[in-house]
């Protein structure tokens, strides 16, 4: 933009996965991270960050196992994400 001479005197990026590599861009003025200081299970699904870096982990018990690839957990809807994210990461 401002080699074609518009005047641009915020420059503002962000993402969680860009946000270590945002500041040392020349010209960037203002760096909006997203979730980077917590991560979540999508930026592990994309390689950004592993599981042990994560803010919060969510600890339940196996009620019951009906099938070898099926569980029942005791905890409720709202304790797991359902957001898998654009890319549906796992």
């Amino acid at each position: 933009m401002r080699q074609h001479g518009v005047a641009c005197d915020v420059v503002s990026v962000g993402s969680t996965p860009t946000a270590l590599h945002s500041g040392a861009v020349r010209g960037v003025t203002e760096i909006r991270p997203g979730n980077y200081v917590f991560y979540d299970r999508m930026q592990v699904g994309l390689g950004v960050t592993s599981l042990d870096r994560c803010a919060l982990t969510v600890l339940t018990r196996v009620i019951s196992r009906p099938t070898s690839t099926r569980v029942v957990l005791d905890a409720g809807s709202k304790t797991f994400a359902l957001d898998r994210g654009a890319l549906r990461c796992s």
